[in-house]
């Protein structure tokens, strides 16, 4: 195949490139209709909440998160949601109550798009040239920009990090991505999908990322989202999971808005902090995507009491994405935002969209990516957003943490984050501001400091 990549124009981008997987507004509930979730105000009180539980009825099957106090029920049409909560032995160890939420994510971002009016990318004599490999890696400004033009890679690759991506899984064939997974450990929470094969592709692209930043880091897939959807317990299950597997870090590429005047969504809230502050406690970081809705988190915390998961969570690294030391039109911010790092973005020249402003991107390999009548190798893509800044940063702190490793140094991941911090590029304002977090991540000076 020819490696001339032509490009295209897409009416509505904003909407329909976002590639952070977001939560559904539904719940389980609207689904399944007499499924409930508690979240204990201790973990204590579990075996007596149990026994209550199968003495008002044996027909209820019920799942725990033992490590947050969380317990799933599914109820037979006898019973009634109102017999558990009141129980007497039952409410007084109720912190909160409700349906953890179901999850979605966007369709093929490719599925509508515009033939003209567009701007040319590089030089089509030199791709021409290129295998596929060769053109991915030659195309990735966005590596350039946080590794000083990949001098960063000279000192440390990631070797003997360990890297947790929850997402919606990879394809695990990709030439890219062969021998990157440690497919012992990964799995898929997915009902009816055993593997760890993406069928939505958001994953796959999230990993690129992940091995171009950090080519020699292990990476584990924790797949929560199917084709289209999944469930949020996947998704903290996931994450303790990780934790427990031994993971430095965790990468989440997704999130969800959700009320704290509410109580099932502040069911929500109450899960989602205390799966990462068990994470935390298991001497793992989580790192997540700030979102794509160009938001002031604050002021929307403020009018509508809601918070952006899991980057809201106060021990969550969250990232904004930045384009040209200004801060990317779709992305959200607040006092949330730790760092930020490239994820491309709407650029126009003469009128004409320039997607060599965007990420060039894995995708899988067995799902079509649309565009092969425009000659764009199949197992490749274009788009843009948070969730390709926040596997910037994950992948930088494998980076840093292997440098460690080499010199047989032990050291916490908040050490990790902070050389991060420190060799971060303060932009906008001056110090810790709402945009950009202390900076854009800048990996050769956070090792090189190290030297």
């Amino acid at each position: 195949m020819g490696k001339k990549i032509k490009v295209l124009v897409i009416g509505l981008i904003l909407t329909m490139m976002t590639a952070s997987t977001v939560f559904a507004d539904t719940t389980r509930e609207e689904h399944e209709g007499n499924g409930l979730d508690l979240l204990l105000k201790s973990g204590d009180t579990m075996e007596q909440v149990e026994q209550a539980i199968s003495q008002i009825s044996p027909d209820i099957t019920l799942s725990w998160i033992p490590e947050i106090a969380c317990i799933h029920l599914e109820l037979p049409a006898s019973v009634d949601k109102e017999e558990i909560i009141s129980h007497e032995r039952i409410r007084p160890f109720i912190s909160a109550k409700g349906n953890l939420p179901d999850i979605s994510a966007p369709l093929n971002p490719l599925n509508s798009i515009d033939l003209n009016n567009v701007a040319a990318v590089g030089d089509s004599r030199f791709r021409s040239q290129m295998t596929d490999e060769e053109l991915f890696d030659a195309m990735a400004w966005h590596v350039d920009e946080i590794t000083d033009h990949r001098m960063s890679l000279d000192i440390a690759k990631g070797d003997g990090a360990r890297i947790a991506l929850i997402d919606s899984g990879v394809d695990v064939e990709h030439p890219i991505l062969k021998g990157k997974i440690n497919m012992e450990d990964s799995c898929s929470y997915v009902s009816d999908e055993v593997g760890i094969a993406d069928y939505h592709g958001h994953g796959t692209g999230v990993a690129g990322i992940l091995t171009q930043v950090a080519p020699q880091a292990e990476i584990t897939v924790y797949k929560v989202i199917g084709e289209e959807t999944g469930e949020s317990d996947w998704t903290i299950r996931a994450v303790i999971q990780a934790a427990n597997d031994g993971n430095h870090i965790i990468n989440m590429s997704l999130g969800t808005y959700k009320c704290e005047d509410v109580e099932s969504e502040l069911l929500t809230i109450e899960a989602f902090q205390r799966a990462i502050e068990y994470a935390q406690t298991k001497n793992c970081i989580v790192v997540a995507s700030a979102g794509n809705k160009s938001l002031d988190l604050d002021q929307y915390y403020e009018t509508e009491h809601k918070k952006h998961l899991p980057g809201g969570v106060e021990q969550c690294i969250t990232v904004s994405s930045v384009m040209e030391n200004a801060l990317a039109s779709y992305s959200n911010f607040g006092m949330n935002i730790d760092l930020c790092a490239p994820g491309g973005d709407l650029v126009y020249v003469d009128g004409a969209l320039d997607l060599s402003k965007w990420i060039y991107c894995l995708y899988p390999t067995n799902k079509d990516n649309g565009l092969s009548s425009l000659d764009v190798p199949q197992g490749y893509s274009f788009s843009y957003g948070t969730s390709f800044a926040a596997p910037a940063v994950s992948a930088g702190l494998a980076d840093i943490l292997s440098y460690y490793i080499e010199k047989g140094q032990d050291v916490s991941m908040n050490q990790i984050m902070e050389d991060m911090m420190r060799g971060a590029e303060d932009i906008g304002a001056v110090g810790k501001d709402i945009y950009f977090g202390v900076g854009e991540v800048q990996l050769y000076q956070s090792l090189h400091t190290l030297k």
